[in-house]
């Protein structure tokens, strides 16, 4: 088994394509609306934050399945073009890929997501070989592919850094959870995995309960416009949102923030630094229509930060 270090990140997980369109309202039953302006980008959870890896610099890859149709070679030629390695995505004959249409209301700024359900390939236990996780420094997952849990398992008992973007997906979250050690959690998934409608309380009780596991756990919740919240063993603390001018679209802005986190894990550093980063990175994005096209560059992050009186990078 090597233990080359190739790619900054692996990222299994989540990825799709998406069309997107900006609605100037919310149509009524039998309406037609022209929408404003219309996209087509590559999506998903891990599959996004692997972009955003990318474009700050770093060397990412993705490891997956996706049908050999045209929204597969879609998903392979735009990781391609961003830089995510794709020596690792399996094509499948006779299958596809995920597809989402997003709908983003213009005056609410609120989305409507359609997923059409078709024959899309697993990435199970037995597609996940340990080589290729171990040629990474740092893993990321999501919940939504069945074999990211033996990915853990494997970087876990390597020692080797994994980061999960937390969201309900099948009955049994908490077993994923315990081979993580950044949590980085949704404040819909904090919610809803400690029965609690307090999102800052229920990322104490997640943090309560995989401490029990290890003192090195950390756990983050993301909360929208309202920020983050970060626990450790070193304590808690509060980062508020970065507010921009002419916000177009939040789409991705979660996924956003999890692969600029992993960047800031890789960079070696400290957790305040780094989840403000990705705060940054994340309300950059949000500039343009989709998941993907509004993701910075590090050179853009710089200013931003520099002119808020942040840190530069």
């Amino acid at each position: 088994m090597t233990s080359e270090k190739k790619f900054d990140v692996v990222g299994v997980g989540c990825c799709a394509v998406d069309y997107l369109g900006i609605l100037p309202r919310f149509p009524k039953m039998d309406e037609k609306l022209w929408m404003e302006e219309f996209t087509k980008q590559g999506g998903g959870m891990v599959a996004t934050a692997l972009v955003a890896v990318a474009r700050l610099g770093a060397r990412p890859c993705y490891v997956g399945r996706v049908g050999n149709d045209e929204f597969g070679r879609f998903v392979v030629e735009d990781f391609d073009r961003e830089g995510v390695d794709t020596s690792e995505i399996e094509l499948v004959k006779g299958t596809s890929a995920r597809v989402a249409f997003v709908f983003v209301d213009k005056e609410t700024g609120s989305r409507t997501i359609l997923i059409p359900t078709q024959d899309i390939p697993p990435v199970e236990a037995k597609h996940i070989r340990p080589e290729t996780i171990l040629r990474g420094k740092v893993l990321l997952i999501d919940p939504l592919e069945p074999g990211a849990a033996r990915a853990a398992e494997i970087a876990k008992e390597a020692g080797m850094p994994v980061a999960i973007d937390a969201e309900y997906h099948g009955d049994d979250p908490g077993r994923i959870l315990d081979n993580c050690d950044y949590i980085i959690a949704s404040e819909g998934f904090a919610r809803y995995y400690t029965k609690t409608d307090d999102p800052i309380q229920g990322a104490r009780l997640i943090f309560e309960e995989q401490s029990k596991l290890s003192e090195e756990k950390v756990v983050v919740v993301t909360r929208g416009d309202q920020g983050s919240y970060t626990l450790s063993k070193d304590g808690s603390f509060e980062l508020p949102a970065f507010t921009m001018d002419n916000v177009v679209d939040t789409t991705g802005c979660g996924d956003v923030f999890h692969g600029a986190y992993v960047y800031g894990i890789v960079q070696g550093w400290d957790l305040r630094r780094t989840a403000e980063f990705a705060s940054a990175v994340s309300a950059l994005k949000t500039r343009k229509l989709g998941g993907r096209a509004g993701i910075p560059t590090l050179s853009e992050v710089r200013p931003f930060l520099k002119k808020r009186g942040k840190f530069q990078s």
